[in-house]
């Protein structure tokens, strides 16, 4: 066996080191400390593992103080659980740069809390931040609203419904658009086919919904299949009916089972190469993205079950050695006993290593220019 491997006693032990030295975890009481141990997270292995589900679920019991009620289970706060996303993305970055994809156990052994604090630095230029309010915009300040008093009610009255916000329909690609700007208007529970109001208040209200969406079903729903689909309703004005069976003819047509082909196909052949022209996030993304309007057109039980999503994204990526070197962290974990990475935290691992790589890619292209640059300028001196 090979000095340099990692062996569980060794992830245990640099465990503890990155706890303490680099993150700068060192009371065992820390909320974080807890949350990951309550967790079973005990060595760096089961710490890189840890999929973005896990670390948004991160959660501890504090500490009863007397006279307090009996705790509850308290979320690890958003600093805390993105420390623990960059230090996954740290040893991805460190892993891709020296090439192997995975570090030695010497590398483990030199992490520096400097170092990783260069690193944080440098990769919140690209994270997305929330936006705050402008400050003298001239917007007047909303007031607060109590939920306790903010009724359905109240919501409907609150809200300027317009069917000329929906755009006119005249393919089957339209459904994310729609529910997103039927949840502005407070009537989503029309798209939702196995929601029935509970109340006659409830069933009032759901009434006038429906009568709104299906008048923007007849203005903006322009298939032939479509229209047919409205037209069958014009009587009760069954607005959920109309889109249970719209929903059913995108993903069920022949059309529907062509596009669903398309997109089959360039899953399974699509590769990132010298033939494509954007940047490798790019890629991953658009492949990302085909894979959703695959699976949005596909039942839940004949949609493809995570870890062969994750072997599929792998293939097309293959041909970028760095990129496909990031699979090796999952076969390392598997070698020790562990369980393979996790088709989403395989992708966040690729998205990040990705954006280093075009980082790097981004400062070759520009010394290149510049050297390209200075032979014109001696070249040009030279024939005058």
């Amino acid at each position: 066996m090979s000095s340099d491997r990692l062996t569980r006693a060794d992830a245990i032990r640099i465990y503890e080191k990155v706890m303490h030295d680099v993150l700068g975890i060192s009371d065992a009481s820390h909320p974080l400390r807890v949350a990951l141990d309550r967790d079973g997270v005990t060595s760096l292995i089961t710490l890189l593992s840890l999929s973005s589900s896990d670390i948004e679920n991160l959660s501890y019991l504090p500490e009863q103080v007397d006279g307090d009620p009996i705790p509850r289970l308290t979320k690890v706060n958003a600093g805390h659980r993105g420390l623990i996303r960059q230090f996954q993305a740290w040893i991805v970055f460190l892993g891709v740069r020296s090439g192997g994809g995975t570090l030695t156990l010497e590398e483990y052994e030199n992490l520096s809390p400097d170092a990783f604090d260069d690193f944080r630095i440098s990769n919140a230029t690209t994270s997305t931040q929330g936006t705050l309010p402008t400050i003298g915009s001239g917007a007047s300040p909303r007031p607060a609203v109590s939920t306790a008093t903010y009724t359905a009610h109240d919501s409907k009255k609150s809200i300027c419904r317009d069917t000329n916000a929906y755009p006119v329909l005249k393919d089957d690609n339209w459904n994310r658009f729609v529910i997103s700007q039927a949840r502005a208007h407070d009537v989503s529970d029309v798209f939702d086919c196995t929601y029935v109001p509970l109340t006659i208040d409830g069933a009032t209200l759901f009434k006038e919904k429906q009568s709104f969406v299906y008048s923007m079903f007849n203005r903006c729903v322009q298939t032939d299949s479509g229209k047919s689909i409205v037209r069958d309703h014009e009587e009760n004005y069954d607005a959920q009916a109309v889109y249970r069976k719209l929903e059913h003819h995108a993903k069920m047509s022949t059309k529907a089972q062509l596009a669903k082909d398309t997109l089959m196909t360039d899953l399974t052949t699509s590769k990132l190469d010298s033939s494509w022209r954007g940047t490798n996030e790019g890629f991953i993304l658009m492949w990302k993205e085909k894979m959703r309007l695959f699976e949005d057109m596909t039942p839940n039980n004949h949609r493809y079950a995570p870890e062969i999503k994750r072997s599929m994204l792998e293939n097309s990526v293959s041909l970028v050695a760095k990129l496909n070197s990031v699979k090796d962290i999952s076969n390392q974990l598997v070698a020790i006993g562990n369980p393979p990475l996790k088709y989403e935290a395989y992708c966040d691992l690729l998205i990040s290593a990705s954006n280093q790589l075009d980082k790097l890619n981004q400062v070759t292209t520009n010394r290149s220019k510049r050297q390209t640059f200075q032979h014109c300028l001696v070249s040009s001196a030279c024939n005058h």
